[in-house]
């Protein structure tokens, strides 16, 4: 990360002898050999992108601007994921002032005139909110779908929703809406909508907030989670808490959960009460709790009742 944090101006712009090559939008100037190219942007936010195109002399060569796939029906290459629905905006390009339509060469737009100091390029990319869904042979994404807006991926997260994220339903027909938040995360656009959510063995109406994908894991240990269910068969059910006068779940030897990745917001005691079963020793799609590898002895978990104990051994 270091690395490519030090080297990204060495992206964003190239120079060829076929012209220049804008590939990243972000604000920036770069000095090349006979001009100087600058960037003003809010991208990823906003899609409208401002290029200052100054030669040093006026003469004819191209720009070439990057027009992402995502823009169009392409969320990446393959066809292993798809957008669920079109998307509506369309990629516009005007030269100071002027709406233009040059040819798309290897992704991208050529814009070959004889440029002269003070011109401009403005980009405006489509930002819209879509969903994609992945190809039905993914077994652990179907029926389930992920929210991207312009280049970004977002994830719903425990701190936003509640203190839960797995058991929210994103059914097709929910309406969604971004907006900027600019006290949230150093400032973030969110993807919200009124969508469900399974609590207490019940379905009801829930206001989502799914923030970037980047931009968690910074507030704490919770639940996270990209690929949303469409239905409430595929929700993760919140497990009721058991009635102290009746029972209690507890581990031997004192063990500590403490976050260690991604996949701990799987790791939970109450695995052994929540009534869900895996569907063989490797599924981690449900609620575990792996005694062997918490402690050097095997652990002892138990459930007790008031009339019985039993003992759990693993």
């Amino acid at each position: 990360m270091v690395r490519l944090i030090a080297s990204l101006g060495e992206y964003i712009y190239a120079q060829g002898d076929d012209g220049i090559y804008v590939n990243l939008f972000a604000g920036s100037t770069a000095r090349l050999s006979g001009l100087t190219i600058r960037q003003q942007t809010r991208y990823p936010w906003d899609g409208a992108v401002r290029i200052a195109v100054d030669p040093v002399e006026p003469h004819r060569f191209s720009v070439f601007v990057r027009i992402p796939g995502w823009t169009n029906r392409q969320v990446m290459a393959g066809d292993l994921y798809r957008f669920q629905d079109a998307i509506g905006g369309r990629v516009a390009i005007r030269v100071n002032g002027r709406t233009v339509n040059p040819p798309l060469v290897r992704g991208y737009a050529r814009i070959e005139r004889e440029w002269k100091a003070g011109d401009l390029i403005e980009l405006t990319l489509p930002m819209e909110t879509r969903r994609v869904v992945a190809d039905s042979r993914v077994k652990e994404d179907e029926g389930r779908v992920a929210l991207e807006r312009g280049p970004l991926v977002y994830c719903a997260e425990w701190a936003d929703n509640g203190g839960h994220a797995l058991n929210i339903i994103v059914p097709d027909n929910a309406r969604l809406r971004s907006e900027f938040r600019p006290n949230l995360l150093r400032g973030v656009e969110v993807i919200t909508g009124n969508v469900q959510a399974v609590k207490g063995g019940r379905t009801l109406p829930h206001e989502m907030v799914a923030i970037p994908y980047f931009a968690w894991a910074n507030r704490g240990m919770g639940e996270m989670q990209v690929w949303l269910p469409r239905s409430v068969e595929k929700a993760r059910l919140v497990p009721a808490p058991l009635p102290g006068a009746l029972a209690r779940v507890l581990s031997s030897g004192g063990i500590e959960k403490k976050w260690t990745g991604y996949n701990d917001q799987n790791d939970d005691l109450s695995a052994v009460y929540d009534g869900a079963d895996p569907l063989n020793s490797a599924d981690e799609s449900n609620l575990y709790f792996p005694y062997a590898s918490r402690c050097r002895a095997p652990g002892v978990g138990g459930v007790r009742f008031q009339a019985a104990a039993a003992n759990l051994v693993v």
